[in-house]
């Protein structure tokens, strides 16, 4: 790997472990995640519509500053607002990218 893929990855894992912390932790009912009972009826067969796959260009320096930013956030993802928590997800997956197709 690149230092660019690694630098990716490493930052990849802090922003999912900051985002896991920041969902809500609900108490549900065992019986909710049973999912035999969330339905009853025949299974669809019908055709689903396919889309292709969304393709993206990265410029890596481009890239690399935003990862570096983010990663900076990162370090004190407990502090951030929930604006900036906004502002540094959109950047995680649109920073430095162009989507080509």
């Amino acid at each position: 790997m690149d230092e660019l893929e690694t630098l990716e990855q490493r930052v990849g894992e802090k922003w999912a472990a900051a985002a896991a912390s920041r969902a809500p932790q609900w108490d549900l009912d065992e019986d909710l995640l049973d999912l035999s009972n969330w339905s009853t009826g025949e299974p669809v067969t019908a055709p689903v519509m396919q889309f292709p796959r969304e393709r993206w260009a990265s410029y890596p320096a481009k890239r690399t500053a935003t990862l570096m930013m983010c990663e900076k956030l990162l370090d004190n993802a407990d502090e951030l607002t929930d604006q900036v928590w906004v502002l540094l997800c959109a950047a995680m997956v649109y920073g430095g990218r162009t989507r080509i197709a």
